[in-house]
């Protein structure tokens, strides 16, 4: 080919590339953390770090043991930090969320890694002293799923909008995360340990990015919400962080001890170890476990309950941590709330109508029922607690459907009067820092089913990570769903009313037009936020009566 004809070819590609502005990853800075030097990549705007690995890989003689410290690889090594890694084993899924592209594609047992994503200074900003908030996502999933290197998962439009920094992490999950057998000394609840690490790693490497230390606010939704909780009020944790966001906390019981070792029990007898016996346990393949679940979960939760009197709300999270007399005390969250309430600002909320999710499962066993009886049905399973008439008069007043009637009962008993109770012990505590919300915006979808039937265009359980990543176009790419404004307004709002908290402390920091967010008090009206894109506003006595005469069920 002609010398002139591949400069012709050269030159308008580098003009096209001008023209649509196209912009490549680039190398980015080398960073020296405590562990060694390490480096990202570039982006319009942002310093990108993938796969940073906070400890050491949980394999081999570490499966099932405490996170240990990752070795370090000294100063004359530079570890590459420019691609993803693999999420924690777990079942590799394509339903529900993970048509959202929720849900990791690769897994490894050598997955305690973290995503660091880092706004770049610019001409108008540029100081040497200056130092970023931070916000730690802890990602839900019932202990079992999805990843937080997930790339739905990815801070480049919270750190840039809300100019944070924001770090998400891996934690070991289902039976890696979870385990217990009787007359071993092995730690169980690993999933929590592996979130302390996380944390800690934080709290001492933060800085080497511009962070603040003393600016962290962690972030949960779901069972990443439990875990804040959990850190919350743990003296072991609540050192590495100055404040927390909780989203939608649903207020399943922890795992007693005998739950815990009846599910640990079952899966080792299916892999031919005796339960105790972690040499026959780790040098089990890692599909093999995973696979002994899915095959036998219906063994398992039927275990649960009848072996180890559980409820039907034990089995909805079946790798929930348990109580171990040590990270966890109590029963509930409501109940470790009311022991050790949080001192720390908190932002605490839930989605409209959340236990859609929740009660799919027993939709076609209650749709050609009336309410009444649908409700005996549910307390004749334990699926809610056994109520009095008055307790459940507000619900069967209110409607014929037996659908909606379920659906508002579980969304207040598992999710919106909780929040509340939460809230109300902390401040009781003396912690008059707290805001609470309801999320009533929703997922349009024109496309397949979301998670279920009922929750099509609902403001579901989850459906607001979408809007607070602004993963909008990651989901485009996985279903038909069209996005409008409104949605990308939902977006904004959500990300400024967060970074202005993780910010300053509080959510109206820089507001410019937005409804100012009063917090949540006792004795004035006990006012909230309602998100909702065509009228953001500002509600009193969240949950009203309806919470009121579910309290004593809590």
């Amino acid at each position: 080919m002609k010398r002139h004809t591949i400069c012709t070819i050269f030159f308008f590609t580098f003009l096209i590339n001008v023209i649509l502005g196209v912009k490549r990853e680039q190398d980015g800075p080398v960073v020296t953390i405590n562990s060694g030097k390490i480096q990202g990549v570039s982006k319009p705007g942002l310093d990108v770090f993938y796969g940073i690995p906070y400890a050491a890989p949980p394999t081999g003689e570490l499966r099932w043991k405490r996170p240990q410290p990752v070795a370090e690889w000294g100063e004359t090594n530079t570890r590459m930090t420019k691609t993803r890694t693999s999420a924690c084993p777990q079942e590799i899924m394509t339903v529900g969320l993970c048509s959202l592209g929720f849900c990791p594609k690769q897994v490894s047992e050598d997955c305690l890694h973290m995503n660091i994503f880092v706004p770049q200074q610019t001409n108008n900003n540029m100081n040497a002293t200056l130092t970023y908030a931070v916000m730690v996502f802890i990602h839900g999933g019932a202990f079992e799923s999805f990843a937080g290197t997930n790339k739905m998962f990815d801070g480049d439009s919270i750190a840039k909008e809300g100019n944070v920094i924001v770090v998400t992490f891996n934690y070991r999950l289902g039976l890696f995360g979870t385990f217990y057998t009787e007359g071993t000394t092995e730690d169980g609840n690993f999933a929590l340990f592996d979130q302390q690490m996380a944390l800690e790693w934080v709290h001492t490497n933060i800085h080497h990015f511009k962070g603040d230390p003393n600016k962290v606010t962690i972030v949960g939704q779901s069972a990443g919400a439990q875990s804040v909780g959990f850190h919350l009020t743990n003296p072991k944790s609540s050192d590495f962080f100055s404040q927390a966001i909780i989203m939608s906390l649903p207020a399943v019981p922890f795992k007693t001890l005998q739950q815990a070792m009846v599910v640990s029990s079952i899966i080792a007898t299916h892999v031919n170890c005796t339960p105790g016996d972690f040499v026959c346990l780790r040098a089990t393949p890692m599909e093999q476990l995973i696979d002994v679940v899915h095959d036998n979960r219906k063994q398992i939760t039927d275990a649960v309950v009848v072996r180890a009197n559980g409820t039907a709300l034990d089995t909805f999270e079946l790798f929930t941590p348990y109580i171990d007399g040590d990270l966890i005390t109590e029963r509930s969250m409501v109940d470790i709330f009311q022991n050790a309430p949080p001192l720390k600002p908190v932002i605490y909320g839930t989605m409209g109508q959340e236990a859609i999710s929740y009660i799919g499962p027993y939709i076609s066993m209650l749709k050609d029922v009336t309410p009444s009886a649908a409700l005996a049905v549910l307390k004749g399973i334990d699926a809610i607690p056994d109520m009095t008439r008055d307790a459940l008069k507000g619900y069967l007043a209110g409607s014929n459907d037996t659908i909606e009637v379920v659906e508002k009962l579980g969304n207040d008993l598992l999710f919106r009067c909780p929040a509340r109770k939460l809230l109300e012990f902390t401040i009781k505590a003396g912690n008059h820092e707290v805001w609470l919300y309801q999320n009533m915006n929703s997922i349009s979808s024109t496309g397949p089913n979301l998670t279920a039937d009922a929750c099509n265009n609902q403001p579901c359980h989850g459906s607001d990570l979408a809007y607070l990543f602004n993963a909008l176009h990651h989901i485009q790419q996985n279903v038909q769903i069209k996005f409008g404004s409104d949605e990308k307004q939902v977006s904004r709002d959500l990300i400024q009313y967060w970074t202005n908290f993780i910010k300053f402390g509080n959510p109206n920091g820089e507001m410019g037009s937005h409804v100012s967010w009063p917090m949540y008090e006792l004795n004035n009206g006990k006012k909230s936020l309602c998100l909702n894109v065509k009228n953001n506003k500002i509600e009193e006595n969240s949950g009203g009566s309806l919470c009121d005469a579910l309290d004593p069920y809590l």
